[in-house]
């Protein structure tokens, strides 16, 4: 009788050995994924803040642009009012030129 308790408690031994290996390898496996999670994790932030970085360097550049974008607008409106005053004064400067010829081809023919 007492051959057949150890026996069993034995057993009984042996079995929360196994359990408790099994749980120390599933534990095992949890840190291991937990620290390839957290590694993951680390790299994905790395990558988050390389990205902000790049981000903020377009946004600047972009302000840049548009500042620049608005000058060359501005040189060409100026460009525009002065070749158009200075068609306008060529226009005008030619019609009066051609009034004065055909006044004094009306003179000479009168």
């Amino acid at each position: 009788l007492r051959r057949q308790r150890q026996m069993c408690i034995r057993d009984r031994l042996k079995e929360e050995l196994q359990s408790l290996r099994k749980e120390n390898s599933l534990l095992r496996r949890q840190a291991s994924e937990g620290g390839e999670a957290k590694a993951s994790y680390d790299a994905v932030h790395k990558e988050k803040t390389v990205l902000q970085r790049q981000l903020a360097v377009l946004e600047a550049d972009i302000i840049a642009l548009k500042k620049e974008r608005n000058i060359v607008k501005q040189e060409i409106r100026s460009t525009h009012r002065t070749y158009r005053d200075a068609f306008t004064d060529i226009s005008m400067r030619l019609s009066a030129h051609v009034t004065g010829l055909r006044a004094q081809h009306v003179t000479v023919q009168g």
